[in-house]
């Protein structure tokens, strides 16, 4: 494992059990959403809003929004100024803790694409 994987892990480590508590497993892990939570976050950087299979709101469809770490935490703050009309209700003030869920995020991308889950 490279020196900046393993900070990268280290830096999201303390937010993992709190994300998975709040955001389900299956959200991050699994390839296709089993439930109405969210869509799959496995990748999520890098990738278009709304291109997965789920009832995402027409907002969302429509937006030309590209996942980047910096408009992850803006939408992670207040997703209206990310994408008006959304159905996101989830809001999360601590910039730390945004960090880290980016962080955690990231890293379940670069799992997810190495091993195919």
């Amino acid at each position: 494992m490279t020196e900046l994987r393993r900070s990268r892990r280290t830096a999201a480590q303390p937010f993992r059990n709190w994300f998975e508590q709040h955001l389900q497993s299956k959200q991050v892990s699994s390839v296709t959403p089993t439930d109405k939570v969210g869509p799959r976050l496995a990748g999520v950087v890098g990738r278009k809003a709304g291109s997965l299979p789920f009832p995402y709101s027409d907002s969302v469809k429509k937006s030309d929004v590209i996942w980047n770490e910096e408009l992850l935490d803006k939408w992670l703050t207040d997703p209206e100024s990310v994408i008006p009309d959304n159905d996101m209700s989830f809001r999360l003030t601590n910039a730390e803790e945004r960090a880290a869920i980016i962080s955690y995020l990231k890293e379940r991308g670069t799992t997810a694409k190495e091993t195919g889950k």
